[in-house]
């Protein structure tokens, strides 16, 4: 992401989205990052299109937390104060699903999410 960023003021840096930094490696499909179920269920004000991919490049968000960190076989490892901590990789999930899109209805929905460990799994938000 370091290579990608944009600087926006001395404070906050702007990271780009999955289909900027992955484009070379997918020559150019960045369709592979619409979910067929994407549905904008926010307010038109904060999301202009009927879609997340029509205004973010992709249906998915990346966990954030996981940004300079590195993968281990077995998980993460956190620190948190003086003491360091061990997410396993089945319990991080990498990227995720803006909103739930899969169900009836969002509060019933459930977002897919693609796990540390490779696995694609369903998770309530």
């Amino acid at each position: 992401y370091e290579e990608h960023a944009e600087e926006i003021t001395p404070d906050y840096v702007q990271l780009p989205s999955l289909p900027t930094v992955l484009r070379r490696q997918l020559r150019g499909n960045t369709e592979v990052f619409l979910c067929p179920s994407d549905r904008n269920t926010q307010s038109l004000s904060e999301v202009p299109t009927d879609r997340y991919y029509d205004y973010e490049d992709s249906s998915y968000e990346w966990e954030t937390t996981l940004n300079n960190r590195r993968l281990h076989t077995r998980g993460v490892i956190f620190q948190i104060g003086s003491s360091h901590e061990l997410f396993r990789s089945r319990d991080l999930w990498m990227v995720s699903d803006f909103e739930p899109f899969h169900g009836p209805d969002v509060k019933r929905g459930v977002l897919n999410s693609l796990y540390a460990d490779m696995r694609v799994e369903a998770r309530l938000p």
